[in-house]
Formats: C-alpha cells, sequence, structure tokens
C-alpha cells in the first residue's frame, strides 16, 4: 500500500515563502526559480505525510526567526531561500529515513539535526546557496563538509551519513 501522497503545484509549495519580506528583484527570481523547477522536471512531486509534521515544525520555527534579533542576541532573520531548500530536501527525502529535529541557526539558515544516542548525530544547515553544509559525530570518528544540493536530488554523501546512524 502507498502511502497518502499531496501533489503540490509551484503556489502551494513555497507556501510559507509568501511571509517573508523580499524585495520585488528578490520575489520574481524566487518565483522564477520555483517555476523552473515545476517546468523542468517530468515527475510529480508528492510528499509522503510522514514528513508533514517536520514541515510544519519548520513553518513554526521559521515564524519565529522572521526579523532580525529574533533569538535577543542579534541572530540574522531566516533565509527564504533556505527554508525553500530545506522543503526541498524534506520532499525527497525517503519515508523510510528517520525525521529530523528541525531548528533554525543564529546565521539564519534551517538545519536539521538527527541523534541516536550520545556517540551518534548528524546535522545539516541550508543556507543562501545551492548548498548543504552538514557535520557529524559517530562511534568511529567525527565528518564534516559541504555538498552541492541540486533541487532534484540529496548529495550520496548526506543518504549515507544518515544511514550511519542507524546502522
Amino acid at each position: 500500500m502507498n502511502p497518502p501522497a499531496i501533489a503540490l503545484d509551484a503556489g502551494s509549495f513555497t507556501g510559507i515563502l509568501d511571509k517573508f519580506p523580499l524585495n520585488s528583484r528578490a520575489s520574481r527570481h524566487g518565483d522564477i526559480y520555483i517555476q523552473n523547477i515545476f517546468n523542468n522536471t517530468d515527475t510529480s512531486i508528492t510528499f509522503d505525510q510522514s514528513f508533514s509534521s517536520v514541515e510544519n515544525t519548520l513553518d513554526e520555527v521559521a515564524l519565529t526567526a522572521i526579523d532580525a534579533n529574533w533569538d535577543g542576541y542579534g541572530a540574522e532573520p531566516v533565509s527564504a531561500f533556505s527554508i525553500f531548500l530545506a522543503k526541498s530536501f524534506l520532499h525527497k527525502l525517503p519515508s523510510t529515513y528517520p525525521k529530523p529535529e528541525v531548528s533554525v541557526d543564529p546565521d539564519g539558515e534551517i538545519s536539521f539535526e538527527w541523534l541516536n544516542g550520545a556517540d551518534k548525530i548528524f546535522s545539516i544547515s541550508f543556507g543562501k546557496k545551492n548548498e548543504v553544509s552538514f557535520a557529524g559525530i559517530f562511534s568511529t570518528g567525527e565528518i564534516h563538509g559541504t555538498e552541492e544540493f541540486s533541487e532534484y536530488e540529496i548529495p550520496q554523501e548526506i543518504f549515507e551519513n544518515i544511514k550511519r546512524l542507524y546502522i
């Protein structure tokens, strides 16, 4: 039996992004970028409802960090592009993978974190570029790096490191 899925169009995919104050050039660029994704892929985009609670949490934490200094210590506002990348990632993450914890970093990036005990932690962050930064602590050592994140696929190294948590 297939899990319930929600088909998305370009307008509904952005959702929360509409709440962020963007200048007209940035708004136009975002609209064009999102429309290109939907126009240049022949596959439908579906969202397994097992991650809908993570997306809801993402929306909630993003709204708390919409303004500069949201933490009282000079934090940057959350980046709308960071939200877009994080949502794109969630839409590509297999439903068999564990759900991440969601947070906003003081630099305005969205972070996902997976924990499996004190000696297995993996975290990824989405910034203002088509990149995902990652860091992990495993019983065999530590890793960190940056990978290009295409709107079409999650980097293999990210998949492998999430799997390492549960092996």
